[in-house]
């Protein structure tokens, strides 16, 4: 058994049946006492191991009240400030075409990048297809806007996609040149959703296994210890699954499906996944 007491510091436990103390004793991952110093040094085994807090507070785990864990690390981030640095269309650009040229997406793939916020930019205006040609005119892009909610596509990935200025979705918006009628790139809710769960835009399921658990660790390295999928579907319950069989799953996940089952939600899975 292994063994670590961690003292000279103020654990606060938010539990009124457990008193705060100065000292934490935790034994084979699960926490055996909360307490002062010198009452939990008594319990403490040949092999404890000591660890000075020099002053510093241990808080219990934080719970996530709304976020997507299994899209947090699964595409490269083009973030603003204060998380990353994307304030304008051209920094957009820029970073995106250093991504593609350092991770060009596999033949028949899209590359696909998340959290850009048009709110930050100049003028405020969402990119353009003609703004993601700069990035490639040779490779299918999307990029999604930080809500999810909204996603441009370059003049490639549109016509891959079948979109033209005759292109119409049932719960989607295709955005359009008020002067020309072809699509701008712009694309909202169900007609950037039902391009992204198909299979060229979506990565490997290997890949989706292994960004959840990236996911998983960056979740931790801030607290969390609890997460949320909100907007789960019958492939997240496969990754799930999956991730725990593997035993993939670090910390908690409380997963919440669509009202539809999410049969066209974002994140779904195709079988031939698996072999790839």
């Amino acid at each position: 058994m292994s063994s670590t007491l961690y003292y000279n510091g103020t654990v606060i436990t938010v539990d009124p049946g457990v008193p705060d103390g100065t000292a934490l004793l935790v034994r084979d991952g699960k926490i055996q006492a909360v307490g002062e110093y010198q009452a939990l040094l008594a319990l403490r085994d040949r092999g404890t191991k000591l660890v000075n807090l020099e002053g510093k507070t241990i808080l219990p785990g934080f719970v996530d009240a709304h976020s997507h864990i299994t899209m947090a690390k699964l595409f490269p981030h083009f973030s603003p400030p204060p998380v990353g640095e994307i304030d304008s269309i051209p920094k957009l650009v820029e970073a995106a075409r250093q991504e593609l040229d350092a991770h060009p997406p596999k033949k028949g793939k899209w590359f696909v990048g998340m959290g850009y916020d048009n709110a930050y930019f100049p003028d405020s205006r969402h990119p353009t297809r003609h703004d993601l040609d700069a990035i490639s005119a040779t490779v299918p892009i999307a990029l999604i806007h930080v809500s999810a909610h909204v996603g441009v596509l370059n003049t490639l990935a549109l016509k891959e996609a079948g979109i033209t200025a005759d292109s119409a979705v049932e719960g989607g918006v295709i955005h359009k040149d008020p002067a020309t009628g072809e699509p701008t790139g712009l694309l909202e809710e169900r007609a950037l959703t039902g391009l992204l769960g198909g299979k060229a835009a979506m990565p490997s399921f290997s890949a989706i296994l292994r960004s959840v658990r990236e996911a998983q660790d960056l979740y931790a390295q801030n607290g969390i210890t609890t997460a949320q999928d909100g907007a789960a579907n019958p492939s997240t319950k496969t990754l799930y699954r999956a991730l725990g069989l593997l035993g993939g799953m670090k910390i908690d996940v409380y997963a919440y499906m669509l009202i539809d089952g999410g049969r066209k939600g974002l994140l779904t899975f195709h079988s031939s996944f698996l072999l790839e």
